[in-house]
């Protein structure tokens, strides 16, 4: 087995992540996460009680409960268990799902969802840090995260603490991000736009992804400072805008990772760790149009508008109208 360490927790796998940095010692604690092949998996029914769209409205993946915990179908060919404690997943991968892709699934859907079952709290989104101060970019999929994170670590300095989601413990009114690991999935248009190197030697499948490390990363939680919903279905100037507070809690219900959404008792604790987030981190909408050239006029929209937030002094913990 081999042995890994992604945010605070353990990772047991039974296939190597190279995008990791394996660990020497034997670490087996609570917060340990195995991860292991069963073929079996084929064999499981079980109703969906969620079914997830993809942006053309088809079926991309459900989740279904059954009496080992909850089995996730991806319709792209992957199968998980994921156990009820959230200490264990099974997987099994249809024969054409390619390794890089399978260890992606792994790490950005079934890793996140396996952990909301032990009560933190997870957001779909990347993100960066500022001077000790952590930026989590939100959207869905296809948004631009990935992207800018990448243009602001490559090109302003801003350290990366982690890609595709962010995992939130909060300590009193403090809630701190811990790092993932170093890398983020770049489509080949994508690190074209962020890279000042050649990439002709890239495969150019504009759909498919491919891991790639960046030169600053954090290795310590930060706490949690602003949050940024992307919204690309804007014109002219990147527009960053304040969000009052119903609003933003609405969002980070639409952006958290949660398996037992069948449970009230379960939806009822996601809702008060995500109205805690919502009461002393700072929600922004940043709208801006993706197109060739508009990553250096949002970075620097960014950038500016960290620095007057860090720059200004209120006596409240949100700088927004409240409602």
């Amino acid at each position: 087995m081999f042995q890994y360490r992604v945010w605070d927790r353990v990772l047991c796998t039974d296939i190597p992540f190279p995008e990791l940095l394996e660990l020497t010692d034997t670490l087996a604690t609570d917060k340990s996460v195995t991860i292991t092949q069963n073929a079996s998996l084929c064999d499981f029914i079980g109703a969906p009680y969620v079914v997830w769209p993809d942006d053309f409205g088809q079926p991309s993946v459900s989740i279904s409960r059954v009496p080992a915990g909850f089995l996730v179908r991806l319709a792209r060919g992957a199968l998980f268990l994921i156990g009820s404690d959230g200490a264990s997943i099974h997987y099994h991968f249809f024969a054409d799902v390619p390794l890089a892709l399978a260890r992606r699934f792994i790490l950005h859907l079934a890793m996140p969802l396996s952990q909301s079952l032990r009560r933190v709290t997870l957001l779909h989104g990347s993100a960066i840090c500022a001077d000790k101060k952590v930026l989590g970019l939100i959207g869905k999929g296809g948004r631009g995260k990935s992207t800018l994170a990448s243009f602001l670590v490559r090109k302003r300095g801003y350290s990366l603490i982690a890609d595709d989601s962010l995992f939130i413990n909060s300590d009193d009114s403090t809630h701190y991000v811990y790092p993932s690991y170093n890398g983020v999935y770049l489509t080949a248009r994508s690190l074209q736009l962020i890279s000042d190197e050649p990439t002709s030697g890239l495969a150019q499948d504009f759909n498919e992804k491919s891991h790639f490390k960046l030169s600053i990363f954090e290795n310590n939680p930060q706490p949690l400072a602003f949050l940024y919903f992307l919204d690309n279905n804007c014109l002219g100037d990147p527009v960053i805008e304040s969000i009052r507070p119903a609003d933003a809690f609405l969002r980070l219900v639409q952006h958290c990772f949660v398996l037992d959404s069948d449970i009230p008792a379960s939806i009822s604790a996601q809702f008060g760790r995500l109205a805690f987030i919502n009461e002393h981190v700072r929600c922004y909408r940043l709208g801006y149009a993706r197109s060739e050239g508009s990553l250096e006029r949002v970075a620097s929209s960014v950038q500016a508008h960290v620095l007057s937030c860090l720059l200004y002094t209120s006596p409240s913990p949100r700088d927004r109208t409240r409602s």
